[in-house]
């Protein structure tokens, strides 16, 4: 059985709205505008993973489709072994997804009285019940403002309740969207440590949060995932300080590596070939010793090997060139 969330071929469509003209000249004829164009995604267990992507691109349609909240009209989901066409009670019992929505909390009774009643239809009863309310309000900085009425709280400890409300469950993988959006500095930073606890109390959960903030992406991820135009375009692990630590690395060597050459080796992505340095990115690093070694058969004498670091702004914005 596989740990964590194997994603291949999903698609998601929405009916597109027609005008009256249209409808009257076409009645039974269905449009539609797809959102997810066969997304491939494969997330392993522990690690805080962004969500990156413009306005439109699906961050939000995707979430809702790997915690079971929108059926896909293709692909498979499959989460620890288990496919979510197959079993969708065993997903929503490992999977949660946090919104921040105002509308689906009840503005009159207290922080605790609203999770009492989402524990409640999660099947939480008696003193368990009491338990893990407390506990979840506890993980997330509230139990100090339990009694207050929701309507009571600032849009900080608003995001924190609906955090609260998606641990209620203790699942292994909790999603969340956009869970700093409107919110200041001082609560943005509340939020992040929230976040880490979170991952520290489970260390094997995975946390994957849609956001625009490139920033909050460097500062708490370890991860980082590009959506754009419905499609994944770059998923990579970050280095310390928000670098990608992709692997990709510039070689100078004497002499100039044969174009016939780059273009025959199997793993490797040409970036880009400047007079005698070529830039490349492996799949895999053992890649980089067969590269070396074919190097060294076609009578090239490699001169220098520099790993490029290149900034998480960097990856956004040459990952706009490939999403075109």
């Amino acid at each position: 059985m596989t740990d964590g969330i194997q994603v291949s071929g999903l698609v998601k469509r929405y009916p597109r709205n027609r005008d009256l003209l249209r409808f009257l000249r076409h009645p039974m004829r269905r449009d539609y505008t797809e959102v997810l164009h066969g997304v491939d995604l494969s997330i392993p267990r522990g690690g805080i993973y962004a969500l990156l992507g413009p306005n439109g691109a699906g961050k939000t349609t995707l979430l809702k489709s790997l915690a079971g909240l929108l059926l896909p009209n293709a692909g498979q989901i499959v989460v620890d072994g288990i496919d979510l066409s197959g079993d969708p009670a065993g997903l929503r019992e490992r999977v949660s997804l946090a919104v921040c929505d105002e509308r689906s909390f009840y503005w009159r009774i207290s922080a605790r009285e609203n999770l009492r009643f989402f524990a409640s239809l999660n099947g939480h009863r008696g003193q368990a019940r009491v338990d893990r309310v407390l506990e979840c309000l506890e993980l997330v900085g509230l139990a100090d403002v339990a009694e207050r009425r929701y309507m009571e709280l600032s849009s900080g400890m608003r995001q924190k309740l609906a955090l609260a409300r998606g641990l209620l469950l203790d699942p292994s993988i909790l999603m969340m969207d956009e869970p700093t959006r409107s919110l200041d500095p001082e609560a943005t930073v509340r939020i992040h440590e929230v976040v880490s606890k979170i991952l520290a109390h489970d260390p094997q959960r995975i946390v994957l949060y849609s956001t625009h903030d490139l920033a909050e992406a460097e500062s708490i991820s370890s991860h980082v995932i590009i959506l754009r135009n419905g499609r994944i375009v770059t998923q990579t692990s970050l280095a310390k300080g928000g670098s990608s630590s992709e692997l990709v690395y510039c070689i100078r060597t004497y002499p100039v590596v044969p174009e016939a050459l780059l273009e025959a080796l199997p793993g490797v992505d040409v970036m880009g070939a400047h007079e005698d340095t070529v830039t490349v990115r492996l799949d895999d690093l053992t890649r980089l010793d067969a590269l070396l070694e074919q190097f060294r058969l076609s009578g090239l004498r490699p001169l220098e090997l520099v790993q490029k670091h290149s900034s998480l702004r960097d990856l956004y914005l040459a990952s706009g060139e490939q999403g075109e």
